[in-house]
């Protein structure tokens, strides 16, 4: 059985999550990012909409790791931030927290961390200067979350709702 892991906890700057926007801000196009895993949409209102893992970085002290993927609309209905919720756990801004890092060697999913305020530490309300909140047919958007992760973990099965999962994503 796997085991959920929703880190909480106010030791964590938000100020480090906001800092990813500057490494990964979502005018960046699809090409001048790197790609280490993608799949096809699985909504069927996208028509053929993928998306692309940009990276999957811990920190050096080990745990605090930021994931940064780009959303390509190719040929649907458009594509709302929302539509990455979390169904199961709240957040008082919900942006991007759906998106979930299943470790299937050590049995854990790893969810989007919250601060002290219940907020998710991704794109979403609180980002929203840097944030595309709608992506249209023939627009690409990045997006980010953060999430806490044991040493053990090598690889993830990163779940985006709306795509298939990408599997085999190394953690580096």
């Amino acid at each position: 059985m796997t085991k959920n892991i929703i880190s909480r906890s106010s030791t964590i700057p938000v100020l480090a999550a906001l800092a990813v926007v500057a490494i990964v801000p979502s005018s960046y196009a699809e090409n001048e990012l790197p790609v280490v895993g993608s799949a096809d949409t699985s909504h069927s209102d996208w028509g053929d909409s993928t998306v692309n893992v940009n990276q999957v970085e811990v920190s050096e002290d080990g745990g605090y790791a930021i994931v940064a993927w780009t959303v390509n609309n190719d040929g649907g209905s458009n594509i709302n931030l929302t539509d990455f919720w979390h169904a199961t756990y709240l957040y008082q801004d919900n942006g991007t927290a759906g998106v979930v890092l299943v470790d299937d060697d050590n049995g854990i999913r790893y969810n989007a961390v919250r601060d002290s305020a219940e907020r998710c530490l991704c794109s979403g309300v609180f980002t929203r200067a840097h944030t595309k909140a709608i992506v249209k047919s023939g627009q690409s958007a990045t997006y980010w979350a953060s999430y806490i992760l044991r040493e053990e973990a090598e690889e993830v099965t990163i779940e985006i709702p709306g795509f298939e999962p990408i599997t085999d994503v190394a953690v580096e």
